[in-house]
Formats: C-alpha cells, sequence, structure tokens
C-alpha cells in the first residue's frame, strides 16, 4: 500500500463523492484502489438483524446509527480494530486504499498510528440542509467529530463537481 487516505464528515457531505473521485484518479494512473467503509460493520448487523437490503433508498439511518453506537459501548474499538484487521490482509494486494466514512475521533486517529503514509481529509458542505431528522442529527455518529481538527486537509465542498476534483487534485499532487 503506498497511501491510506481516511475521508471524515457529516452524512451527505461528499465523502462517498471524494472517494470516488480519489479512485478514478488513481485507477487512471495504473493504480490499484480499495475502498472500505467503517459503516460496512454496522450496515452488515442492520442487514442480519433488520432484513434491511442494503439499498440507499430503504436504509434505515436511525436502526443503523443505534446498531452503531452499541457495537461500539459493546466492545470498545471492535469497529476501528476490525478495520485495522482488514487493512493489514488487504494492503498486500492494494496500492491505495480509501476509507470512505470516519465518524468518530479514533476512526481518523488510528490509521495514522498503526500504518504510514495516511492522509485524513475532513469534507465539509457548509450551507447544506440536511435531510437527516433532528435526532438523526444529534446522534453521536453526526456529531462526535464536530470539535476534532486533527486533520491533514479539510475540503469545503461548496462549489462544482469539478471543483470538488480541482482540490482533489491538488492534494494528490501534494503527496
Amino acid at each position: 500500500m503506498e497511501k491510506l487516505y481516511v475521508l471524515a464528515g457529516k452524512a451527505r457531505s461528499g465523502k462517498d463523492t471524494t472517494a470516488k473521485l480519489l479512485a478514478q484518479l488513481y485507477t487512471s494512473k495504473g493504480k490499484k484502489v480499495i475502498k472500505l467503509s467503517y459503516g460496512f460493520y454496522p450496515k452488515y448487523y442492520g442487514s442480519l438483524l433488520l432484513g434491511w437490503d442494503l439499498s440507499e433508498e430503504t436504509k434505515p439511518r436511525t436502526e443503523l446509527q443505534s446498531i452503531a453506537i452499541e457495537s461500539r459501548k459493546t466492545n470498545p474499538g471492535f469497529i476501528v480494530r476490525r478495520m485495522t484487521e482488514d487493512i493489514n490482509v488487504l494492503q498486500k494486494y492494494a496500492d491505495i486504499i480509501i476509507i470512505t466514512d470516519a465518524r468518530m475521533p479514533e476512526e481518523v486517529k488510528m490509521p495514522k498510528e498503526k500504518f504510514k503514509d495516511v492522509i485524513t481529509i475532513k469534507v465539509e458542505r457548509p450551507n447544506f440542509e440536511s435531510p437527516l431528522t433532528k435526532e438523526q442529527k444529534n446522534n453521536p455518529i453526526e456529531t462526535a467529530l464536530d470539535n476534532f481538527q486533527n486533520y491533514d486537509y479539510i475540503i469545503q465542498n461548496d462549489g462544482s463537481l469539478l471543483e470538488l476534483e480541482n482540490k482533489i487534485n491538488e492534494i494528490v499532487h501534494n503527496n
């Protein structure tokens, strides 16, 4: 693995779009890219527990937030340790790994502690009115990083897709 990117931000801030653009950029350079998600584990459990089909259209966000919080209470550090294990296996097969959805401080900090060449990026979408309910917006999954500032880069996702792509290109060029 040459680089590990960790993307953080609130729901609908542009993390997945940023990951997609990063992946396209590196793929066009002949690099093998793997995208991982901390949310994979709560989503998988949600599919088992709720019979959810994993589609975005039927996503039970409140229930998934609850599963994510409860799994962290039941087994502190579980999701971060599981991601570390996944990266330890996959780093031999990928040039670039992108974690698309850090939502807790330890999810940003851990990769820096465990791996080399880690770039952390917070994606912010100012003036965006989130479609989440008040309860969902106030869930720790959405608020835990509100005061966290230890990122390598903060991208303001406040323009066109081309502008976002240019910001990503600049980060890649500088690293």
